[in-house]
């Protein structure tokens, strides 16, 4: 009888609608046996993806590929549903395809699926157990948002998240491993983990979505691991209790309002890798004493709240700390252009040196060598990498102990010395008479 009525409501839907309802082209493909009491509907969920459901409430999805991605569930009666079983050859549980299933309490997903997306099982309020594949690389904003499941996952400390990385506004995770595999971390991902103190993202990652670990306020550090290419719009917004990061090499872009609002950080370094820097990225970053940009070409969104404090004493897109970078570089020509304080790292370097002692290779051993020197010697003495191509570092070390430190520099700085009192050994000859 239920499904009867359900029948009719289909069927009343079209009379009123003429067949040509303004939401037809948003429903599945849908049809229904509607004579017998175990009445079973079929759905359309992808291109070779089809579902059933009997009226015990069971949904079986067949076939192979993707399924398609949704705007809300084209499950039409979700609420009656029970158990799902998804058949091996299906690749991916589309955006909210289970979405409000307030009844679902099971699912069985099989080892073919490897992405799961963006709030597929939100609000399943009976959900309490699932396994996901090993092979699932990633898993869609609020995929599991007002999940028994989820907030189990909640009262493990420290919190071990197996191939989900999405929380969102779940305040009372303090700490997180995300496990090898995990490619990306997804928009909202963490979003408003305000007890959040510690993550550990794997190497397996390539990219931070957007507004991934905003307002994230008692995360303190964090290390993007080599590997990750771009940080999205928001990624770390509101941040107030981030004072360190490491920017990885292989790094390209910072998004739109990437560190927004990021108080309490101090200092950071912008690899060279790094080709593009967003409107707005370090606004309102009003600890902010140094930001160094490596790239003499980065392009840097051309707004005075790109690099700004923000509004200090009515005074909008102030900034009392130091740009630096190398002269003529877009990090020169943004500072000069907005009044920003700017400190040379000298010419920029080339991608060879080919003397000891001459690291950008101009045919020159001076002052702005011995710069080179000291900045890199700074980045490890803080943890980062170093940012010197593997033949300009066989010219930093000048004096040949295996390491690059102040003690190059302070030669480098007396044979510029030298030359400039008259002097005229090379370089080598300087070294074998005062090494």
């Amino acid at each position: 009888m239920r499904m009867r009525k359900k029948l009719a409501l289909a069927m009343a839907l079209t009379v009123i609608c003429g067949g040509n309802a303004p939401f037809a082209a948003e429903l599945p493909e849908m049809s229904l046996t509607a004579n017998a009491e175990d009445a079973v509907e079929t759905v359309k969920l992808g291109d070779d993806i089809t579902y059933t459901l009997d009226s015990n409430g069971t949904v079986t999805i067949s076939g192979t590929g993707d399924m398609y991605d949704f705007s809300y569930s084209p499950l039409i009666y979700g609420y009656e549903i029970k158990n799902v079983v998804i058949s091996d050859g299906v690749l991916n549980i589309g955006d909210s395809i289970f979405y409000g299933c307030s009844s679902l309490e099971s699912i069985t997903i099989p080892d073919s699926v490897t992405s799961i997306g963006d709030y597929a099982f939100s609000n399943c309020s009976e959900l309490t157990s699932i396994t996901i594949p090993e092979g699932v690389t990633s898993i869609g904003g609020s995929a599991f948002l007002g999940t028994p499941w989820l907030d189990a996952k909640q009262k493990e400390n420290p919190l071990v998240i197996i191939n989900s990385i999405l929380i969102d506004g779940r305040t009372s995770i303090g700490e997180v491993e995300i496990p090898e595999g995990v490619t990306s971390i997804g928009d909202y991902a963490f979003n408003n983990c305000s007890e959040l103190t510690s993550i550990t993202i794997p190497e397996s990652v390539t990219s931070i979505g957007g507004g991934a670990f905003r307002n994230c306020t008692g995360l303190t550090s964090i290390t993007i691991p080599e590997g990750v290419t771009s940080i999205g719009y928001s990624a770390f917004d509101g941040c107030t209790g981030l004072t360190s990061i490491i920017i990885p090499e292989s790094m390209t872009s910072i998004g739109n309002f990437a560190f927004w609002n990021c108080t309490g950080l101090t200092s950071i370094t912008i690899p060279e890798s790094v080709k593009s820097i967003g409107d707005k990225a370090f606004n309102g970053c009003s600890s902010l004493e140094a930001i160094t940009i490596l790239n003499p070409e980065c392009e840097i969104y051309d707004d005075p709240g790109t690099i700004s404090a923000g509004l200090v004493n009515g005074i909008m897109d102030t900034f009392s700390g130091v740009i630096k970078g190398y002269y003529g570089s877009t990090a020169n020509i943004y500072a000069g252009k907005y009044h920003r304080r700017f400190e040379s790292l000298g010419a920029a370097p080339t991608n060879t040196a080919t003397e000891s002692g001459d690291l950008n290779d101009d045919g020159k051993i001076d002052a702005t060598d011995a710069t080179l020197v000291l900045v890199n010697y700074s980045l490890l003495s803080t943890g980062e990498k170093m940012q010197l191509t593997e033949s300009q570092q066989k010219a930093a070390d000048v004096n040949g102990d295996g390491k690059i430190d102040s003690a190059d520099a302070t030669t480098i700085l007396q044979y510029y010395s030298y030359l400039s009192t008259g002097g005229d050994l090379v370089f080598k000859e300087f070294m074998k008479q005062n090494g």
